[in-house]
């Protein structure tokens, strides 16, 4: 549950078999983190919360809290860039960043917790989720599905890319306007 009065939230869990059949005042609320930790986006993997906290680094930092235990690990800190999004796939969770008016794709295993930079086809603008209200953090497939638009100088054209990433090879539709 997420109580925002603005652009942070205050964000609390409970158990879903307390939840179920019960009183709405017998539901006991957890809190994972206040208004102060400065988190933007969020998504729970079993008990892993991870959320992207502008907190001490404007740029932001990708956390993880092992849930009952609120306390936070740093898993990947923005220092040369700013995190800009964040999907939960099945399998991965991906990160866009923003350096120098690009973004970039990171790749994070919610297992190991290592990082991958995902390689581009071209620099530009990149859109995790469709830009008709979708606001949902997880995609409930093994495949990341984005869109990514940059402008092509040579040819004074510009391109939209999607990219479907699965568990081996990577394609891409290339669809020029």
């Amino acid at each position: 549950m997420n109580i925002s009065s603005g652009l942070y939230s205050s964000i609390y869990y409970s158990n879903l078999a307390g939840i179920q059949n019960k009183p709405a005042e017998s539901i006991v609320w957890n809190k994972i983190c206040d208004v102060d930790e400065k988190i933007t986006g969020n998504v729970l993997l079993g008990n892993k919360f991870f959320g992207m906290s502008f907190n001490q680094n404007p740029n932001g930092k990708l956390i993880l809290k092992n849930l009952p235990d609120t306390n936070s690990t740093v898993i990947y800190d923005a220092q040369n860039s700013s995190l800009d999004d964040m999907v939960l796939t099945s399998n991965a969770l991906f990160l866009t960043t923003i350096e120098n008016g690009l973004n970039k794709l990171i790749k994070v295993n919610p297992e190991n917790l290592s990082i991958e930079n995902i390689e581009l086809p071209f620099l530009g603008g990149l859109f995790l989720r469709p830009s008709f209200g979708i606001v949902s953090f997880y995609q409930p497939s093994a495949n990341l599905w984005f869109s990514s638009t940059g402008y092509n100088h040579q040819w004074g054209n510009i391109h939209v890319i999607t990219k479907i990433r699965f568990c081996g090879p990577i394609f891409f539709r290339n669809t020029s306007l």
